[in-house]
């Protein structure tokens, strides 16, 4: 299905799995446009990139991607400027995942913050160092006097000092929270007050972090921010596709065995996709390859679904998969040069040719 440059290029970069069949693939197509990798400042600047494309699109495209939630904050700009697109295959689980869960609690427990219940379910996961014990005296006394948890915790918990300077502090942030912009209320709960360590605690990766953040960036408030996010839900949930609309959005895993003119892959950045690199490689035990080796054939059905164009996005951060992809690409370039006579101009020799 692919033009030349693709199949040699995906050639060349799945040779690179050794738990594999040896075989290569050859281009039955000519030469066509060269991959192209569009650098970016940052993964947001994706979203605003590919609202312009969908906004003009004419040719059938594809934008490609790893997991659904890379998706979301795309839908979210194009839904908000009324561009049309498909999507195929999204799943709801973002919207259920813990992270996303407790970021909510936390900002609805600004809102009320006499709720015992949701005082329960985030106290450990912010800098309070109240035990559990303590938490449970808490919030009785809360309920008894009819009061704000964190009020009873500082006046009538029997704290240790640390522990009530914590808190004082804690509730200080609690009652600037839904002042805040959304983007700015996420930045507070994760760095000010304490969510990120302990998410580094836990082990859980603070990737939905980014996409939530992606999502505030236009609502003026958290509370705006937990709203958008339902609407968002129920449009994917809901919202009836064109299916003549040449925009389409897929994970990698929908769009096996399907084929398009033009190709965008997102998220391509270490720790996104592929969602883990081994330090050192040659070292790799059996299940870390396995594991790896699957991303690398995920990426090379990705790069194979385009027919004329591919696109990969640099974000300004590490890939070890755009880097084996480009690096080869730029030295067969150069190769290829040499073998016609590459012209060069030395600064001090003027303009010559290298054979």
């Amino acid at each position: 299905r692919s033009c030349a440059q693709i199949v040699e290029a995906g050639d060349c970069f799945i040779q690179r799995n050794l738990l594999r069949h040896a075989k290569h693939m050859r281009p039955s197509r000519p030469a066509g446009a060269d991959i192209r990798e569009i650098p970016l400042k940052g993964r947001g600047a994706q979203y605003t990139y590919l609202a312009k494309v969908a906004e003009e699109c004419r040719i059938q495209t594809a934008v490609l991607y790893r997991d659904n939630e890379s998706a979301l904050p795309l839908v979210d700009l194009l839904e908000r400027r009324g561009i049309p697109y498909r999507i195929r295959n999204a799943d709801m689980v973002f919207f259920t995942h813990r992270v996303v869960q407790d970021i909510r609690n936390i900002i609805l427990f600004a809102r009320n913050p006499r709720d015992t219940e949701l005082f329960l379910q985030i106290y450990y996961k912010l800098s309070s160092y109240i035990n559990k014990q303590a938490a449970l005296r808490i919030c009785e006394i809360s309920e008894k006097k009819d009061m704000d948890v964190l009020e009873a915790a500082v006046r009538f918990g029997r704290l240790e000092e640390k522990t009530e300077h914590s808190c004082r502090a804690l509730r200080l942030q609690f009652k600037s929270l839904l002042s805040d912009a959304a983007e700015a209320a996420l930045d507070r709960i994760s760095q000010e007050m304490g969510y990120r360590d302990y998410l580094k605690r836990a082990g859980v990766s603070d990737g939905k972090l980014a996409i939530l953040r992606a999502i505030a960036h236009y609502e003026e408030s958290p509370l705006g921010l937990m709203e958008r996010l339902d609407v968002l839900r129920r449009t994917i949930e809901e919202k009836e596709y064109d299916a003549g609309c040449p925009f389409l959005l897929s994970t990698i895993h929908a769009s096996k065995g399907l084929e398009y003119d033009r190709v965008y892959l997102m998220d391509v950045a270490d720790g996104i996709f592929p969602e883990a690199v081994p330090e050192r490689q040659a070292d790799m035990d059996e299940k870390e390859r396995q594991a790896y080796e699957e991303e690398r054939r995920l990426f090379y059905v990705a790069m194979t679904r385009a027919r004329d164009m591919l696109s990969v996005f640099g974000l300004n951060r590490k890939s070890a998969f755009r880097t084996e992809l480009f690096a080869r690409m730029k030295y067969q370039r150069f190769r290829d040069a040499i073998g016609e006579g590459l012209i060069v101009r030395h600064k001090k020799f003027g303009e010559g040719v290298v054979v």
